[in-house]
């Protein structure tokens, strides 16, 4: 498309395009259209779904449907004058929608941004590169990227984000939101491997929530143990009661190794390194099973007792 009415050479510059409407309906002024096809004299247009159109500009004023009176401008790149930008800050950043209605909601490509506040002389920059939203994949720059509200670095299906050095993966942010480095399919939150012949990864962390109500014991976590492997697992914990008068912090440590066989402690017990309880009732115990640590959790009264914190498994072989 020839943009004749581009001031200098710069592709920035203001560019106002003489386009056809022969829809049969009136295009109203500041709405975000797409071309469609040579029209007997200009391009025509029609109003753009960004879901599936490429957006050439926005609407400056209302495109009558009559035959003898179908032309109009459109704003592709530049500035757009006369129009009611008052809804919107300076440097706002708008959308189209489905229906090709300017929005500051991020509910589709972004096609503009408020230059001026006014009620009657509102100035928009219309950006010219969301045309190439809907056409197919825009690379991000080694060289840094300028980033609009709504852009993002990842996938957009139920897809692994993997990353790569010399042909091989590094790195992986599933789609569950876990991250492993130099392990490829992490269950927790982060695990870090850096040693190729260990069983799993060498450092697991996560961080868990457990809302109770009983005084009884509740699992807070589980644990997986290779077989076999020699872990070493940091806990803490932390409680508070819904009415503030119970309160505890705990943090623990202790050897656990599994060798053809269940899942032991090395030593008598795991280490109290710290505690704190306003109640003697408040208590965190571990149970062994036959691949798995189980971490549980004991509260005071029946009121409503909210426990979170941490747990860090270090491999070691």
């Amino acid at each position: 498309m020839q943009h004749s009415r581009l001031r200098g050479l710069d592709l920035h510059a203001p560019s106002n395009e003489l386009v056809e409407n022969n829809t049969g309906v009136t295009i109203p002024k500041g709405k975000v259209v797409r071309l469609n096809g040579m029209g007997t004299i200009y391009p025509q247009v029609l109003v753009a779904n960004p879901t599936i159109d490429s957006n050439f500009g926005v609407v400056g004023n209302d495109i009558s449907a009559a035959v003898t009176q179908n032309f109009g401008l459109v704003t592709c790149l530049g500035f757009m004058f006369n129009m009611d930008t008052s809804l919107w800050a300076v440097d706002t950043i708008l959308f189209s929608d489905v229906s090709g209605n300017l929005s500051a909601a991020a509910l589709g490509p972004p096609v503009a941004r408020v230059i001026a506040q006014d009620a009657t002389f509102g100035i928009l920059y219309a950006f010219p590169a969301a045309a190439l939203a809907n056409e197919g994949d825009t690379a991000w720059l080694t060289t840094g990227n300028t980033a609009l509200p709504g852009d993002f670095l990842g996938t957009s299906n139920a897809e692994d984000l993997r990353f790569r050095t010399a042909g091989t993966q590094k790195m992986v942010l599933d789609q569950n939101g876990r991250l492993g480095i130099g392990e490829p399919n992490p269950t927790h939150q982060f695990e870090l491997k850096t040693h190729s012949n260990a069983n799993a990864s060498g450092i697991q962390e996560d961080t868990w929530y457990v809302e109770t109500s009983t005084t009884g014991f509740q699992t807070a976590f589980v644990l997986m143990v290779p077989d076999p492997s020699l872990v070493r697992v940091e806990l803490s914990a932390n409680c508070r009661e819904a009415t503030g008068l119970a309160f505890a912090s705990f943090r623990r440590s202790g050897l656990f190794y599994r060798q053809a066989g269940n899942v032991q402690v090395q030593g008598a017990s795991w280490q109290s390194d710290f505690t704190q309880k306003s109640d003697s009732s408040l208590n965190v115990k571990y149970i062994l099973g036959v691949n798995s640590i189980t971490v549980q959790v004991q509260s005071s009264t029946s009121a409503v007792h909210r426990w979170s914190g941490m747990v860090r498994l270090q491999q070691l072989f």
